[in-house]
């Protein structure tokens, strides 16, 4: 009577809310399963790729003194997936990959835009410094007391560099080991530069402020090339942006205005294979082109 019963109430049961209780449970078995697995073996393929995504974290928001810790940001993302997971198998939502796809790509993306900004930041104020540099070393020839004098002259973020460079040879780092550190955390070739330059004056001798100041000319100049350069290569750009997006764009609008337009792409070994041959040369024209416009100084 009560096998019947049970069957009875399964029956009531629209078929649609059954899927997506049978859905969801298996995404938690799924899930537990593959938690205890990682949580089991320190050395798994997982646990060493969630260390090496943590550091990564850790390494690039140090460098933007953001000082927050990598498991909050995983533990985070994680909590987000989970999310888009429970909305797409319960709500049915139609764009839970796109969601996904943020979820994961998002923080990555936006450090990585931070520390190019940063950067660019920086090498822009670079030329100001090393001449604030040269024009301190004019009435104090010690280059440790002359750096001392800079921070309030110098705005950030390379402000905050070189607060950090002088709090470390506070603390007992030399004054090469401050700078060397202080180019590593940029991660500037630029910086290096004109970094190395401080350094060789340094061990060489000479007339340090002289360096100096012609380092500073040569600084601005490479600055105001690369300014052309990006406005002359500004138009390239575009079109390159233009070629990567239009075919996406004209088979999406195709897909809508005829449905079933593009099914014989699809269907067949031939049709799969000239879609492969057609994503293959988009994306060499693709690359081909950012070679083309890709111009150093």
């Amino acid at each position: 009577m009560k096998l019947a019963a049970l069957k009875q109430a399964l029956a009531a049961v629209p078929q649609r809310d059954l899927v997506l209780a049978g859905s969801l449970a298996a995404a938690a078995l799924t899930a537990f399963v593959l938690a205890y697995a990682t949580a089991a073996n320190p050395e798994s393929f997982v646990n060493r790729s969630l260390a090496r995504y943590a550091a990564w974290l850790e390494r690039n928001m140090r460098a933007l003194f953001v000082f927050e810790r990598a498991s909050r940001i995983i533990g985070l993302q994680a909590a987000g997936l989970a999310i888009v997971l429970l909305a797409w198998v319960a709500l049915e939502f139609k764009y839970a990959g796109l969601c996904a796809a943020l979820v994961v790509v998002g923080p990555p993306f936006w450090l990585v835009r931070m520390r190019r900004q940063r950067v660019a930041a920086i090498e822009a104020q670079l030329a100001a410094f090393v001449q604030s540099l040269a024009n301190a070393l004019r009435s104090t020839p010690s280059v440790g007391a002359a750096l001392a004098t800079l921070p309030p002259l110098v705005p950030q973020p390379l402000r905050a560099e070189l607060e950090l460079a002088l709090k470390q040879m506070r603390v007992g780092s030399t004054l090469d080991q401050a700078l060397v550190d202080m180019g590593g955390r940029i991660g500037s070739n630029l910086v290096n530069t004109a970094l190395s330059t401080v350094l060789v004056g340094i061990r060489a001798g000479g007339n340090l402020p002289a360096t100096l100041e012609t380092s500073a000319a040569a600084l601005r100049e490479m600055m105001r090339l690369e300014g052309v350069v990006r406005m002359k290569t500004a138009s390239g750009k575009m079109q390159l942006w233009v070629l990567g997006a239009f075919p996406v764009f004209f088979v999406a609008v195709v897909q809508k205005m005829k449905p079933g337009y593009f099914e014989p792409m699809t269907n067949g070994v031939l049709g799969w294979g000239l879609s492969v041959i057609a994503i293959v040369l988009w994306l060499a024209a693709i690359f081909a082109g950012r070679s083309i416009i890709r111009i150093d100084v």
